[in-house]
């Protein structure tokens, strides 16, 4: 009966799946898909929506996921052997057919209470990833996918809001690190993104409450990487997300009511990342 139900509900996401890849064209001229898949019940939900869009579409669309077990912590137990939820895991997809690249960091783990955590991860992350996307980068119709839902746009949010002192007029703001950092926030929150490199970023959870996406996941049995981090505590977002919780039962907020918010208070989302200075265009791992 909860795997039904969790099944049911499952459907009512994978509608709201589909009409976002639709409504904003999302696999418009791509032929292959390479979905940044940390294993967690996000992306999890993710690829899996995508795997099952492109099959029940019949759609000439290659679809691979890139994964780097990085912090180590999160994967493997401290004899380094494989986690439980990192074997099953790894099962599922294989059963499903999807083809899952793995890579291990040489980067050392994180220690217990590292304050730049986060930042040490996405490093890790980033050199292997970007390494793997300069071998496509110049291959046409390649689609770069991100796990990125409406509880990351709206973490964002509160971030500009916290960044420019609650007065949403960029323009009157003098740091530029405030500013580079407002402009890094709202690139992440759109849907789709062409890259000066070719590539195309496209996010298809982001109109998806993390809440919704994890009483599927529990509810349909689907195994994912359920071993936390050590520094989470320390990620912002993380305490974004439990105000969100808290107030779930009246949280109406949709994706489009951020996006007419930014319109009023004369916010635009990037359309390049020219007005930002990286050391290359692919910031999301």
């Amino acid at each position: 009966m909860s795997l039904l139900k969790g099944m049911c509900e499952s459907e009512g996401l994978y509608e709201i799946f589909s009409n976002t890849i639709n409504e904003y064209k999302m696999l418009e001229n791509i032929e292959k898909i390479i979905f940044l898949f940390s294993g967690g019940k996000d992306a999890t939900l993710g690829l899996y929506f995508m795997d099952k869009y492109i099959k029940e579409k019949q759609l000439n669309v290659k679809l691979e996921a890139l994964m780097v077990t990085y912090p180590k912590h999160v994967y493997y137990l401290e004899d380094e052997s494989e986690a439980e939820c990192f074997i099953k895991t790894k099962e599922f997809w294989n059963e499903l057919g999807v083809d899952l690249k793995v890579f291990d960091s040489d980067q050392e783990d994180l220690k217990d209470g590292e304050i730049r955590g986060c930042r040490i991860c996405k490093g890790a992350r980033k050199q292997i990833v970007d390494t793997y996307l300069d071998k496509v980068s110049k291959e046409s119709k390649t689609a770069v996918v991100t796990g990125y839902t409406l509880y990351d746009v709206l973490a964002y949010l509160d971030e500009i809001s916290l960044v420019s002192n609650y007065n949403f007029n960029i323009n009157e703001l003098k740091e530029q690190n405030a500013i580079n950092r407002i402009q890094n926030c709202l690139h992440k929150m759109k849907a789709k993104e062409e890259l000066p490199n070719g590539l195309t970023i496209i996010r298809p959870l982001i109109c998806m409450h993390e809440d919704d996406i994890m009483d599927v996941i529990k509810k349909a049995h689907m195994p994912y990487i359920n071993r936390p981090c050590k520094v989470s505590d320390s990620k912002h977002k993380r305490e974004y997300f439990k105000v969100l919780n808290t107030v779930g039962t009246i949280n109406n907020v949709s994706y489009k009511g951020v996006l007419d918010f930014l319109d009023k208070v004369s916010i635009e989302l990037p359309y390049t990342f020219t007005d930002i200075e990286y050391e290359n265009y692919f910031t999301d791992c």
